[in-house]
């Protein structure tokens, strides 16, 4: 009988310990053709090297995993604390000299910093891939059978097109292996899905001639300015996916020619997405969504150069209906920012994503003309940023706007430094163009529970104006419910270190001084007049 007792144990521990094996997978990616191995970090994942990459100021480290995983990461300097981001995680850790210890049970991308090593590292834990593309599938098309060159020496633009030009007549799938495929604008056509495999990267022409007039840095209309590496025209039903890289050189030839391409324009296509990819060094907009409808991007990791300005992450602009999910954006100006300049723009949102901007981070504007409404910001970290939550109106308008279970580390360092900014302004009022003319408003905003790490250096700020006519464009129906800042429950503005209405004045030049007093006395004393209805609790 003790005999099959400790039979039937050994029996028993023996499975446990097979379905652990089974449930911890770890899938390291093939690494990108010339990647440059960092100097500074090394990692390993339950045992096995993960390859990390030097990439600008930053290196960073890919692989997917199941199960229950462990990290051991080393650096090659000496660092005398270390934080990883986002704190919301709670990720417990331990150190051991140079090597930081930690466990992981879910997808995570996360973000750490060690104290006088100026290199972040960023670590994108990816869950493994579901309903992967295989060769040889009918309607699995291989890029290899079209390109000339997989090394990145030859330019490949009208073979790589060529190549989607066939898929979206036969509505399939274009696998791209591994490989550097060097190309210029390429146009995404409908019903294609573009299929990166972990190695492959898309390599955008260092040469400004390569690229195609397919829209300027705001309206994504044909003009004689360049735009994009991948566009999206009219193309309903077509995706990018997988693993690997897309990558522009946007730094090269923004410093060279002043031309600032996007990565990827999306004008009118319908039901379009993106998942997973990595995305980098874009020379403007990194991903701008136009006047489309049913969007999802979902997923993938922006990673740009810092000291480019107008690298905004991902805009949705006059568009109905977008899902920004689970994405990573590092990048020098909004991370995302809800644009109207042609149409209105609705039924915008944006969850469970990790923001490192120099700019803002949670953006409606800067001045969404046709208005913008029903935008929600929900459960997001913002690592980094300027300005954490920012609502700016000219002549548009901003409707029902939520910003739900959001969270804020570091907020400064940039020209606002603040937490929160609400401002209608009247920049807009006397713009010399007739259609452009006007001062709009903001009104129905809900912020719960919102989490700050820390306070910013400035004043935050909720603030209507005054046109020169005396009428007044408020910021109204206001609602911060349970507000946390530095572990403070906010229940006023002055406990929140905000500004309610700055009382700006016209900015008209025809206004006499006197008139302008009249404007202040006009002013009702010890009241807000240019916001409504602003309510904490």
């Amino acid at each position: 009988m003790k005999v099959m007792s400790k039979a039937i144990f050994m029996l028993l521990f023996f499975m446990a310990f097979q379905n652990v094996l089974i449930a911890a997978e770890v899938i390291a990616y093939t690494t990108l053709p010339e990647a440059e191995k960092s100097k500074v970090y090394t990692l390993k994942v339950n045992g096995k090297e993960i390859f990390v990459e030097k990439f600008k100021d930053i290196s960073y480290a890919r692989f997917a995993f199941s199960g229950n995983i462990k990290l051991e990461l080393t650096a090659s300097k000496t660092f005398s604390s270390y934080i990883i981001s986002p704190k919301s995680y709670e990720i417990p850790s331990r150190r051991a000299e140079n090597t930081i210890l930690f466990d992981l049970s879910k997808p995570r991308k996360l973000i750490l910093q060690l104290e006088n090593v100026e290199e972040k590292l960023f670590i994108f834990a990816d869950a493994p891939e579901q309903d992967k593309p295989k060769l040889g599938d009918q309607n699995v098309t291989n890029l290899k059978d079209y390109v000339d060159d997989h090394t990145g020496q030859v330019l490949q633009t009208k073979q790589i097109q060529k190549a989607i030009d066939y898929v979206s007549a036969h509505k399939g799938i274009l696998y791209v292996p591994n490989g550097k495929y060097l190309t210029g604008t390429l146009i995404m056509k409908r019903d294609v899905t573009l299929y990166l495999e972990s190695g492959a990267i898309i390599q955008g022409s260092g040469n400004l001639a390569d690229y195609n007039d397919n829209g300027d840095n705001k309206t994504g209309t044909v003009t004689s300015k360049k735009g994009a590496l991948i566009y999206f025209d009219k193309a309903e039903n077509a995706k990018i996916i997988g693993r690997g890289v897309i990558a522009m050189q946007g730094t090269k030839i923004k410093t060279e020619t002043n031309q600032k391409i996007r990565v990827v324009n999306i004008r009118e296509s319908n039901n379009s997405e993106i998942h997973d990819i990595i995305i980098r060094d874009s020379g403007g907009f990194t991903v701008h969504i136009l006047n489309s409808n049913h969007v999802t991007m979902k997923g993938y990791k922006i990673i740009n150069d810092l000291s480019l300005v107008n690298e905004d992450g991902t805009d949705p602009d006059g568009c109905d209906g977008v899902l920004i999910e689970d994405v990573f954006m590092y990048t020098s100006d909004d991370a995302v920012a809800v644009k109207a300049d042609h149409r209105l723009c609705q039924n915008v949102l944006v969850k469970d994503c990790v923001f490192w901007t120099v700019k803002s981070a949670l953006k409606v504007g800067s001045d969404p003309a046709n208005g913008a409404r029903n935008i929600v910001f929900q459960n997001n970290d913002v690592v980094h940023a300027d300005r954490a939550l920012a609502l700016y109106v000219g002549k548009g308008f901003i409707e029902n706007v939520k910003f739900i279970d959001n969270k804020s580390e570091f907020v400064g360092g940039n020209a606002k430094r603040q937490l929160i900014v609400f401002q209608v302004s009247n920049s807009k009022e006397n713009h010399t163009e007739r259609t452009k003319r006007g001062i709009g408003y903001i009104k129905g905003v809900e912020v719960k529970n919102y989490t700050a790490y820390q306070q910013s250096q400035n004043k935050s700020l909720v603030s209507g104006t005054i046109a020169a006519n005396g009428n007044i464009h408020k910021v109204s129906d206001v609602v911060f419910d349970h507000v946390v800042i530095e572990g403070k429950h906010i229940l006023s503005a002055e406990q929140g270190n905000m500004i309610i209405n700055s009382k700006e004045l016209p900015k008209d030049p025809n206004l006499t001084f006197k008139q302008i007093q009249e404007l202040k006395k006009s002013e009702p004393k010890n009241a807000a007049v240019t916001t409504e209805n602003i309510v904490f609790k």
